[in-house]
């Protein structure tokens, strides 16, 4: 008795068409059990997001930029206009060495 079994044989009477969980199109597969239409596709499954709603670190890092974007507007916009071009002017001089302020100024 032979224990291996072709597969080609196996699956020629299946009607039931396999699709990919991904992009739902039709898998040409010998395996009943195939879940992705390719190995990119299995890979892009699996690989992490790094967005606010999947992470608490990116979350919080989103709230606190937006944070002090909203706090510097309330300091430019409670200024009178002759004193915001001596704001700007500063802000510009002090993103050199500040990383968040330039984040700010830039998104």
């Amino acid at each position: 008795m032979n224990k291996y079994v072709n597969l080609n044989e196996v699956n020629e009477g299946t009607s039931e068409a396999l699709f990919c969980c991904v992009f739902g199109t039709t898998i040409q597969s010998q395996r009943t059990t195939k879940k992705y239409c390719s190995a990119n596709c299995r890979q892009k499954v699996n690989r992490n997001q790094q967005n606010s709603a999947s992470s608490t670190t990116k979350a919080r890092t989103n709230a606190e930029f937006f944070d002090r974007a909203k706090r510097l507007a309330e300091v430019l916009y409670t200024l009178s206009p002759e004193k915001r071009l001596a704001l700007c002017s500063t802000i510009g001089e002090a993103r050199a060495g500040n990383t968040k302020l330039r984040e700010v100024l830039t998104n």
